[in-house]
C-alpha cells in the first residue's frame, strides 16, 4: 500500500522562517528608509530657515530706520543732515502727547511734516508721560520707558504699551438733495410791482407793463387755472421747473428773466420789457429811423445778383440791415439754447415770441412756458401755432432742435414778406397742406432771382427731413462765408 503524505500544520517548526522572517526584514528595511528620508528632508529645510530669518532681520531694520527718520522729521529736523530743516526745531507743540487735539503751529515758514504709512505706530497710550527730549538726543531711546516700541515690537506682545491707531478722518458730509427750483430764482413779492397796463398775451396767460423799484418791466400773469390752490402738482412743478431754467440763462437775445411769484392768485414770471413789442406787431408797424422800408424800385442795399430787368423788392419790404439783424440775433439765441448742457428746446418758436427792444435787437421769450402752455390748454397745444410747427411735431412724431430750426425759416419767411405764413388757413387745413401734401411756405421769387444763397438757406430750414435740415451754428455760419 502507498505512503500518504499528510501535510504539516502550521504551527509546526521552520513554518515562520521560511514564510514570516523575509516580511519582517522588509518592514524593517522599509522603516529605516523613511526614517532616514525625514532625516534629510529635516537637514534641507535649515537654509530656508536661515534665510526667513535674515530676511525677517533686514525688514526690522529697515522699519527702525524709517521709524527714526520720521521722529527726526516730526521734531523738525530732516532725514539727511545736509536738508536745509536738519537744525531741529520745533513745528508743532507735543505731537504725540496729544494726537486728537489740533496742533499749535510755532513756525510757518517750516513745511509740514510728511505723512508716512507709519505714522499710526507713534501713537502712545494714555497712561504714558509725555517724552522728554534733550538738546543732543532728540530720538527716544530704545530702553527708556518713554521710548515707543517699534513696529516689529508691536508684533511681538507690545500692543499693551501703543494706544490704538488714529481714527480713520470723518468722512466728508452726504451731498445734499437737490434744492427746489424755487431756491435758484429771486421770488418777487406781488406788492412789488406796480402794475400799469396790458400789452399782450397768449395761451399761457396776460402780459401786463409794470415797474419793479423804478424799473420799467414785464409781468406774465398765468392763467387763471394755475391761480388756484388745487393746482395739480405736476403742473406747478412744471412751472417752477421752467422758471428755475429761465432764471440760469444769460445771453444778449435771451429775455432777460429778473424773478417769479408763486403765490397764488399772482402767480407770475418778470422779465426786462421790450419797448417795440415783438417781431409779430413789429412787421405790421411802420419802421423807425435809423431803417427805412424799400421803395419798390430799386433793391436798396439788398444783395442783388438778378438779371437787369429783373423786379426788385416790393415796397414796404424790410431793409436788408434789418432783415439780418433779426435772422443773426435769434439764431444766435437759438444756438445759445440748443448747445446748453442737456439742449433748451424752445418748442413755441415763432415771431409773437420774438421781442424787439429799442435798437430792433431780438429778445427771445416765452421758450419756458411752451410746456406749461400744452399742458393748460384744453384742447391741443398746437393751437395758434400750427404755421410755425415743424412736420414732425405736427405728425405726433419725436422731434429735436431741427423743429426749431423748421420755425427759423418760417419766421425769415415772414421778414422777407411781412406776411401771415398760411393766411387764411386754419390749423387743421395747415397741417393736413404740410403733412399730407408736403408744402410749405415758398420764398418770394424776388428773393429766388436776387439772392440764391440766402434762398438756399431758407428753403433747407424747411426740409420736411429733419435730419437735412442745418443747425443753427450752420446757419451762423453760412451768414458770415457765404455773405448772405
Amino acid at each position: 500500500m502507498p505512503h500518504k503524505v499528510v501535510p504539516r500544520p502550521h504551527h509546526e517548526e521552520g513554518y515562520y522562517i521560511i514564510h514570516i522572517f523575509p516580511l519582517s526584514v522588509l518592514i524593517l528595511v522599509f522603516l529605516a528608509l523613511a526614517c532616514g528620508g525625514i532625516f534629510r528632508f529635516t537637514n534641507a529645510c535649515k537654509p530656508l530657515k536661515v534665510i526667513l530669518k535674515a530676511r525677517e532681520k533686514r525688514r526690522r531694520k529697515t522699519l527702525d530706520k524709517m521709524y527714526d527718520d520720521d521722529l527726526r522729521l516730526m521734531e523738525g529736523g530732516s532725514y539727511s543732515s545736509s536738508s536745509s530743516y536738519s537744525t531741529p526745531q520745533p513745528y508743532y507743540s507735543s505731537p504725540l502727547t496729544n494726537p486728537s487735539s489740533p496742533p499749535t503751529v510755532h513756525n510757518s515758514s517750516i513745511p509740514p511734516p510728511i505723512t508716512t504709512p507709519y505714522n499710526h505706530y507713534y501713537a502712545t497710550s494714555a497712561t504714558t508721560s509725555p517724552r522728554k527730549t534733550s538738546p543732543s538726543n532728540n530720538l527716544h531711546s530704545r530702553k527708556g520707558g518713554n521710548a515707543l516700541p517699534r513696529p516689529h515690537q508691536q508684533q511681538q506682545g507690545f500692543r499693551q504699551q501703543v494706544s490704538p491707531p488714529l481714527p480713520p478722518p470723518p468722512s466728508p458730509p452726504p451731498p445734499s438733495p437737490p434744492s427746489s427750483p424755487s431756491q435758484h430764482t429771486s421770488t418777487i413779492a406781488y406788492s412789488d410791482l406796480t402794475i400799469l397796463k396790458m400789452i399782450g398775451g397768449g395761451g399761457f396767460g396776460q402780459v401786463w407793463e409794470a415797474t419793479y423799484r423804478n424799473t420799467p418791466v414785464a409781468v406774465k400773469v398765468l392763467t387763471n387755472s394755475c391761480q388756484t390752490d388745487t393746482i395739480k402738482e405736476e403742473l406747478l412743478d412744471e412751472f417752477k421747473a421752467e422758471v428755475s431754467i429761465l432764471s440760469t440763462l444769460r445771453h444778449p437775445n435771451i429775455c432777460l428773466f429778473m424773478g417769479a411769484n408763486f403765490t397764488p392768485p399772482n402767480r407770475c414770471i418778470v422779465t426786462e420789457l421790450a419797448t417795440r413789442g415783438s417781431l409779430w406787431d413789429g412787421l405790421r408797424a411802420p419802421l423807425s429811423p435809423p431803417f427805412a422800408p424799400c421803395s419798390g424800385n430799386s433793391w436798396n442795399n439788398w444783395p442783388n445778383t438778378a438779371p437787369p430787368n429783373s423786379s426788385p423788392p416790393p415796397k414796404d419790404t424790410w431793409p436788408y440791415t434789418l432783415f439780418k439783424r433779426i435772422a443773426l440775433g435769434t439764431a444766435r439765441g437759438m444756438s445759445y439754447l440748443h448747445e446748453s448742457s442737456p439742449p433748451i428746446l424752445h418748442r413755441d418758436l415763432k415771431s409773437a415770441n420774438l421781442l424787439l427792444d429799442e435798437g430792433y435787437n431780438v429778445k427771445i421769450c416765452d421758450f419756458g412756458l411752451a410746456r406749461l402752455k400744452a399742458l393748460t390748454n384744453s384742447h391741443t397745444g398746437q393751437t395758434g401755432t400750427t404755421q410755425w410747427m415743424a412736420p414732425e411735431v405736427l405728425n405726433n412724431d419725436k422731434y429735436g432742435t431741427e423743429a426749431d430750426v423748421y420755425s427759423f425759416g418760417v419766421i425769415m419767411w415772414e421778414c422777407l414778406t411781412r406776411e401771415c405764413p398760411f393766411e387764411g388757413m386754419n390749423g387743421i387745413q395747415v397741417a393736413m397742406r404740410v403733412l399730407t401734401e408736403g408744402r410749405t411756405v415758398v420764398v418770394p421769387t424776388w428773393c429766388r432771382v436776387g439772392n440764391p444763397k440766402l434762398c438756399k438757406l431758407v428753403e433747407s430750414c424747411l426740409m420736411m427731413e429733419p435730419r437735412r435740415r442745418p443747425t443753427f451754428a450752420d446757419i451762423l455760419k453760412s451768414f458770415d462765408n457765404d455773405n448772405i
